[in-house]
């Protein structure tokens, strides 16, 4: 008699464990599927309102002489000069031959 009791809590136990198992798995494939959806609707939307040009830098180029070839004059230069250093991850200089992004507005 013990022996089949024994059985039917190991059974349960596996059965809880397998069930647990399981909803757990489907949890964190559809939180990584809301999160991809969620990532690709907003990069959707930045390549709507935000182009971007890839630019070669040449020699004695600064990020002021690349700004007065590619911006409008009605907008600030030291916000797109701000823009263009933080897309980039700038920390110090550019150098010929380094590609940029500059956003085209």
């Amino acid at each position: 008699m013990k022996k089949k009791i024994y059985l039917k809590k190991t059974r349960i136990i596996i059965f809880l464990l397998i069930t647990f198992i399981f909803s757990t798995g489907i949890n964190t494939v559809d939180s990584f599927d809301y999160n991809v959806s969620n990532f690709n609707a907003n990069n959707s939307n930045l390549d709507v309102e935000d182009s971007y040009i890839n630019y070669i830098v040449k020699e004695n180029d600064t990020i002021w002489s690349i700004v007065n070839e590619n911006i409008d004059i009605k907008r600030d230069k030291r916000e797109y000069v701000s823009n263009i250093i933080e897309l980039n991850n700038i920390k110090g200089n550019i150098y010929p031959g380094d590609v940029l992004l500059i956003p085209s507005y």
